[in-house]
């Protein structure tokens, strides 16, 4: 199994590199680690224009008939220069510059040598009533 740090590295390394993601999260765009603390607490501490990555867990699954090992993650975003859908075309549509030349959603995470599968995108309301958008994305990881 790949260290679920090592893949969040790089899914923020190449989504930092998408074109315009710097003017859409000028408040950058982290990783949170349960070291860090609270997940809970670290996203209703978000700024306005700020992305947070946590990892979500990981689960033993099944992929044509090879086991493999099920990495989610929840991307949660709070933006006001722009709309949760336009963040989103963003995020898979954008070509990361620390990629292979392919949309965000069809670019290989180097560790796994696998993509993202987007699986949900839903707008939340916080505790302290602000918008976030959270993104469910999980990745395959087949390397036993």
């Amino acid at each position: 199994m790949t260290n679920p740090d090592l893949i969040a590295a790089e899914i923020v390394d190449r989504v930092v590199s998408i074109p315009g993601m710097d003017a859409a999260l000028t408040n950058g765009f982290s990783y949170h680690s349960e070291a860090m603390g609270n997940r809970e607490k670290a996203v209703d501490a978000m700024r306005e224009n700020q992305g947070l990555l946590i990892w979500d867990g990981m689960s033993a699954a099944e992929d044509n008939g090879a086991s493999v090992y099920q990495h989610d993650f929840r991307i949660y975003v709070r933006v006001a220069s722009m709309s949760f859908a336009a963040f989103l075309a963003l995020f898979h549509d954008g070509i990361p510059a620390a990629g292979e030349g392919l949309k965000m959603i069809y670019n290989n995470i180097p560790s796994v040598a696998e993509r993202i599968d987007l699986v949900t995108a839903s707008p939340v309301v916080g505790k302290d009533f602000a918008d976030y958008l959270e993104i469910y994305i999980q990745i395959l990881d087949r390397q036993g």
